[in-house]
């Protein structure tokens, strides 16, 4: 009900208004959206810790945390550190209380010890015009666990009594460990990119 009249000016000039913030709301919920949706495809998480506040808020894919995709789950600030080894802790304390930015691969430790460890890769911001500190992190477990894999095998082929070469697609030698110069005679310069039928006939002199 209209209790005074309204001039036909004022009437258009709310409904303007009021279509404005409409569709407003629909570009911020679109944004909202296309956010989750990239950061689900991504398999990426967002970490955002507002100052003033104790708790952090988690969105997106963050698998220590959850096993799905999550919207504004809120821990402790204290209980998320918890998850943390002290040498991260350490630095990200140190952007809370001075900002800057920060970049750390950092292990997750959960309260289940059964449960195989995960590794978070973690790029945060100290965002002055949010008073936030706002950061992405990714779960680089499998990139860890391969690169530890790749570490102990390296340690294995350098210290290993017998000789071992590794061949390409072709069969042509890519590398060879110390024993394989020990043994044969031939360092792995002079052998590089040659077929092992050409110089394992015979022992060099």
């Amino acid at each position: 009900y209209l209790v005074k009249p309204v001039r036909q000016r004022e009437l258009n000039a709310t409904v303007q208004m009021a279509l404005a913030r409409v569709r407003a709301t629909r570009a911020r919920m679109q944004a909202e959206r296309r956010l989750r949706l990239a950061l689900e495809t991504a398999k990426l998480g967002v970490v955002t810790l507002s100052e003033g506040m104790d708790l952090v808020e988690i969105d997106g894919h963050v698998p220590p945390v959850a096993d799905s995709s999550v919207r504004g789950l809120r821990m402790p600030v204290g209980e998320f550190l918890l998850h943390l080894s002290e040498d991260a802790q350490a630095k990200v304390q140190h952007l809370l209380d001075h900002g800057g930015d920060l970049h750390i691969v950092a292990r997750w430790r959960s309260p289940d010890t059964e449960l195989p460890a995960r590794w978070l890769e973690v790029h945060a911001s100290y965002v002055a015009n949010e008073l936030a500190v706002v950061g992405i992190c990714r779960d680089v477990t499998q990139q860890v666990e391969q690169e530890e894999a790749a570490r102990q095998a390296t340690v294995v082929f350098e210290s290993a009594a017998d000789a071992i070469l590794i061949l390409d697609t072709q069969g042509r030698v890519m590398t060879a460990n110390p024993a394989f110069a020990r043994l044969t005679g031939w360092p792995t310069a002079d052998i590089r990119g040659r077929h092992p039928n050409d110089f394992l006939h015979a022992r060099r002199s």
